[in-house]
């Protein structure tokens, strides 16, 4: 063969094979710091966002360097890693800034900006939760820290110390930081107090499993359970912080968070159970249905025709 056709061959081959790589390069940067597609798997943003759409995230508020000069906005339905669970992927809306006072009353949520919104879903549909175990209508009012606040433990709500312990480990990945619940019955404590006949957990106190720790619902309930069961007994139910062993009484925010929110209340997990989210858990800004792919009526698939190409809003 020719020298110079196997030159030539050779040059070609590289060409190609260079392109390829600057173009690999340029989509994985694009997809890092400008956008990317998600699939959503629940309903709980309906009808904004269903089941089955491919979502375009926008990342600009997000990544590197972007987000030095951009900032997430009231209302804008977020894709997010969960802040327990960072291979679950969440959706849902920003209605919490840092700073911001929330709480919410008989379908009407409200921040410290006077902004009221209605998001009560009218229909009825299958519960995720038993309604006597969510905060789905009626949250007491939630301040969202900034960065730089210090919160003292020891002036906190159970809810508002399960936040905190949530934020601390959102801010702390790898357990450097420990949750230790308490239980003492007049003055006493007791460790390995047999809890019979409660919903949602029966067994010793201090067996309780750590996938409960960050439900705040739960020790809620457990503490008004124990107050009806123990009558006329003192019931303290407390929850000391550990760092490297010794207790701490205090912590300092050092990052932003925001509090986010379903557009179904009925069906939505969202910060009113696992409290606020780090922005550093945020994937970015659900923009636009690339196109939707809900399970078909007959087992098949069948493409939503409607919502291809729809803004998201």
């Amino acid at each position: 063969m020719d020298k110079n056709l196997v030159l030539d061959l050779r040059r070609t081959l590289y060409g190609a094979l260079k392109l390829f790589a600057i173009i690999a390069v340029i989509s994985v940067l694009l997809k890092v710091t400008c956008c990317d597609t998600i699939a959503i798997k629940t309903d709980q943003m309906a009808p904004a966002v269903i089941k089955g759409d491919r979502v375009i995230l926008s990342k600009k508020q997000y990544a590197l360097p972007f987000k030095l000069f951009f900032k997430p906005q009231y209302d804008n339905i977020v894709v997010f890693r969960h802040p327990h669970a960072h291979e679950a992927f969440g959706c849902l809306r920003i209605v919490g800034m840092p700073g911001d006072t929330i709480s919410i009353s008989n379908g009407l949520y409200a921040t410290s900006g006077n902004r009221e919104i209605v998001k009560k879903s009218p229909q009825a549909v299958e519960d995720l939760v038993p309604a006597e175990y969510s905060p789905r209508d009626n949250l007491l009012p939630l301040y969202i820290p900034k960065k730089g606040d210090t919160l003292l433990l020891n002036t906190l709500s159970i809810r508002n110390l399960l936040f905190l312990y949530s934020i601390i480990q959102q801010e702390n990945p790898g357990g450097s930081f420990i949750l230790k619940p308490q239980l003492a019955i007049d003055d006493s404590v007791y460790p390995d107090f047999l809890i019979s006949d409660f919903i949602h957990y029966t067994g010793k106190f201090s067996a309780i499993p750590d996938t409960l720790y960050n439900d705040w619902i739960f020790w809620s309930n457990l503490k008004n359970y124990l107050t009806m069961t123990q009558e006329k007994k003192k019931i303290d139910l407390s929850f000391i912080i550990e760092k490297e062993g010794s207790a701490i009484t205090s912590y300092t925010i050092r990052n932003t968070f925001y509090f986010l929110l379903s557009d179904d209340w009925d069906r939505g997990y969202d910060s009113r159970y696992f409290g606020p989210v780090q922005k550093n858990l945020i994937i970015g800004k659900a923009s636009a249905i690339l196109w939707s792919l809900p399970p078909g009526k007959r087992g098949g698939i069948t493409i939503n025709m409607r919502r291809i190409c729809k803004l998201i809003k």
